[in-house]
């Protein structure tokens, strides 16, 4: 059973980084899951040493969801910054979620949507996308 240490979320409407900052509480090892999106025209830059789970955007939205077991440099910086170089000028628009839950899981399936109007597309895979030796989230 998987259980949230916290969430929290973040929006900027002035620059192209945005920083969310970890819930309270979180250790070395947690899983976090990263959600961004923005005005963003070369798609949203997926911080280092996060992996990617589902990126999605077009000319004037961008965003992804990604993972990442936290380190102890995550708990240290307290914060995750994620770059969405915007598509018009200088005008921004961005938001940034994080959850985490207690201890090392792993995500075992997902499900994405892109597209709009007629021609959508519904994503999903019941294979693994990231799994370790202790739990599946």
């Amino acid at each position: 059973m998987s259980i949230i240490r916290g969430s929290n979320i973040a929006s900027n409407n002035s620059a192209a980084t945005t920083t969310v900052a970890l819930p309270g509480g979180c250790v070395v090892g947690d899983l976090a899951i990263l959600f961004a999106g923005g005005t963003g025209a070369s798609g949203a830059n997926i911080p280092a040493g996060w992996t990617d789970i589902f990126p999605s955007g077009s000319f004037s939205w961008s965003g992804f969801s990604a993972y990442k077991n936290l380190t102890s440099g995550d708990i240290l910086a307290g914060s995750v910054t994620v770059n969405i170089p915007s598509a018009f000028g200088s005008y921004f628009d961005s938001v940034v979620t994080i959850v985490t839950f207690i201890g090392t899981y792993a995500i075992r399936e997902y499900e994405g949507y892109t597209g709009g109007g007629t021609s959508s597309t519904t994503l999903t895979t019941s294979s693994s996308v990231y799994r370790d030796r202790k739990s599946v989230v």
